[in-house]
């Protein structure tokens, strides 16, 4: 197994429950020293906590990573979220696509139809410029930690657009809570551009769910939300969209 797949099991399975080294490197049929290795880098990362004895337990995954940790997790769940998001783009869609390690992978598998696309990320940008992609960038002020244009320049131009969709990303969703993000400026743009489109979608992996961060920016019936897994307490809702292969 390689090494981002195992970052992968291991936060996947301490999201569940705490677990101790010499149980991650059985069930992942690698080496204690490994694992010991792997969780050191998780833990610089900020994503878990090595405890006295070798347990491992998650710690706050809501709190605000780079892209690029951000961009080595889940991948695979990403991409088929990604593509569940992409089949739902229409020739014609005037589409935003907000800055995250989901939603870019939008741009990746972007179909070649006649569309209108804004966005406020920075690396959706790059991939844009690779692909020779038409986009049009909210300007503002730029979040490195996240590669996000923000701030009052960036709400005054999406307030005077309207969209067919969005698709937004998230920190943390929560049946009592909502939808929330670590960032206040980038949950003011989410809102609003919520508030501007006829249909509105946040990409989230399950990791995601029962989980609460600063910002609100939304309800849960406010929006679709495509996701991998959909938790037993959440299957009430019927804004929740599972996507196929997983």
């Amino acid at each position: 197994m390689i090494p981002f797949k195992r970052h992968e099991y291991i936060l996947e399975k301490l999201n569940r429950e705490s677990s101790y080294i010499s149980d991650l490197a059985k069930e992942m049929n690698v080496s204690e020293i490994t694992v010991r290795r792997d969780l050191k880098q998780l833990e610089d990362s900020g994503y878990i906590e090595l405890k006295y004895g070798g347990l491992a337990t998650i710690i706050d995954t809501t709190k605000e990573t780079s892209m690029n940790n951000r961009n080595i997790l889940f991948v695979d769940q990403k991409k088929q979220i990604a593509s569940t998001a992409v089949s739902l783009i229409e020739e014609g869609d005037i589409i935003f696509i907000d800055s995250g390690s989901t939603t870019q992978l939008i741009f990746e598998q972007y179909p070649n139809i006649e569309s209108t696309i804004f966005t406020n990320g920075i690396s959706n940008i790059n991939i844009a410029i690779e692909r020779k992609m038409n986009v049009t960038v909210i300007g503002g002020d730029l979040k490195h930690e996240t590669m996000a244009m923000v701030g009052p320049l960036a709400i005054e131009a999406l307030s005077k657009i309207y969209f067919d969709k969005v698709f937004l990303g998230t920190n943390a969703i929560d049946p009592e809570y909502g939808i929330t993000n670590a960032d206040k400026n980038e949950s003011l743009l989410k809102r609003l551009s919520i508030k501007n489109s006829r249909k509105a979608f946040v990409l989230a992996n399950s990791s995601k769910f029962d989980k609460v961060s600063p910002f609100k920016f939304a309800e849960i019936d406010d929006v679709t939300i495509i996701t991998d897994r959909i938790p037993e307490s959440y299957e009430k809702y019927g804004n929740i969209v599972k996507v196929q292969g997983t």
